[in-house]
């Protein structure tokens, strides 16, 4: 029970926040709220701390000057938020800004923020920064960034020196378990199941971000996948797209599976081809999963049905040369020909490819069974000769 009376004293008002380090956040974000309204960074700190990270963000915004801390609570809170963009311009202002014993520490957080755009893909080669790696964060954190450009041999080089300098990190040991299980795949599931478990306990809930904990959550999926816990499997699908909207795809493709291996292909096609994911590539892999299946049963006129249903891929390469080699099998030369001759009119029009020779078998076919046709119109046309 908080006393009616506004303490007067600064170092008493400034010292109830504190309670927030002693593990007692509510405290001090109520009296925060209650005593002073001008303790903006304690407020916002306390709301932070009790993992409210949007409120924290509308405190520190309503500032119209804030402070050195301040905006460095707000670099923090934005990468909670994962608004990386937002969050590397803020890190670039502190550091212009800051000149103390701390740039290590800000060098060390804006490497992270540029390790999270690259793999989201959104950083350019002059966002990079160049610093020196005399740290353990700063090994790992350019590590990560490095990994997420593709640069594998380089990224392992920065993790070797980073794991001599800070073997125990419990964020670098779920990352390394994640990873080792991904490369067992099916194999060793034992040891699959017994690092995973390093991957999910609860302090890693706000050490790792939603990317990197989806990651790991399809993981989970996987192992019980390849240790036939199908119902378990199922449910960890179902909690990988209740929590994690980006790793909606993956969640459909391991539910397909598991009815597949359950003799259920028919539902598994029903299921890939009814969910629609936000991704245009995403669908497309869907669709194509949905027609692998089916010709797996030999459905050839399910699985044409559904590639025709591409309409926004129709002239795609692989596609027109999966919808020929279907009709030929079918002995619909007809519809194989004229589906041929719309796609190199398509790609014509449009300049973008010569159709014919993305699709050398399916041109084959055509003219061994309609004669030199296409081929014909294959030719450039012949300039005309000006009158001398």
């Amino acid at each position: 029970m908080y006393h009616e009376r506004i303490p007067r004293s600064p170092a008493v008002v400034l010292g109830h926040p504190i309670s927030v380090l002693s593990g007692r956040s509510h405290d001090g974000s109520r009296f925060s709220r209650g005593v002073l309204r001008s303790l903006a960074f304690e407020k916002a700190f306390c709301l932070y701390r009790l993992n409210e990270p949007k409120k924290a963000l509308e405190i520190i915004l309503a500032c119209p000057s804030p402070s050195q801390k301040l905006l460095e609570l707000k670099a923090q809170v934005l990468y909670r938020l994962e608004r990386y963009e937002e969050c590397y311009q803020t890190y670039r202002e502190i550091i212009k800004q800051s000149h103390d014993e701390y740039e290590d520490e800000r060098l060390s957080d804006l490497l992270a923020v540029v390790a999270s755009l690259a793999a989201t893909q959104q950083l350019t080669k002059s966002e990079t920064p160049q610093q020196a790696e005399h740290t353990y964060e700063l090994l790992y954190n350019t590590a990560c960034r490095l990994a997420a450009e593709g640069q594998y041999i380089e990224a392992k080089v920065k993790l070797l020196a980073a794991e001599e300098l800070k073997p125990k990190d419990v964020s670098v040991i779920a990352t390394a378990s994640n990873n080792s299980v991904v490369i067992n795949r099916d194999q060793n599931v034992f040891d699959s199941k017994k690092k995973i478990r390093s991957c999910t306990v609860e302090i890693l809930e706000h050490k790792l971000t939603s990317r990197q904990r989806g990651a790991i959550a399809f993981t989970q999926c996987l192992i019980a996948l390849y240790n036939q816990q199908f119902d378990y499997c199922l449910q960890l699908c179902d909690k990988l797209l209740k929590n994690f909207p980006l790793m909606k795809e993956g969640a459909v493709l391991i539910k397909s599976l598991v009815l597949v291996k359950d003799n259920k292909v028919e539902e598994a096609v029903e299921l890939l081809k009814k969910f629609t994911p936000e991704k245009v590539d995403d669908h497309l892999k869907l669709k194509l999963t949905a027609v692998l299946l089916l010709l797996s049963q030999n459905d050839k006129d399910g699985a044409l049905q559904l590639l025709e249903s591409l309409v926004e891929f129709s002239y795609q390469p692989g596609i027109v040369s999966a919808l020929v080699t279907l009709h030929l099998s079918k002995n619909k030369h007809d519809e194989a020909t004229k589906l041929l001759n719309k796609a190199v009119d398509w790609h014509t029009n449009n300049k973008i490819i010569d159709i014919t020779k993305q699709t050398p078998t399916s041109s084959q076919n055509q003219v061994q069974h309609h004669g030199p046709r296409l081929q014909q119109r294959k030719l450039p046309p012949k300039k005309k000769k000006g009158c001398r």
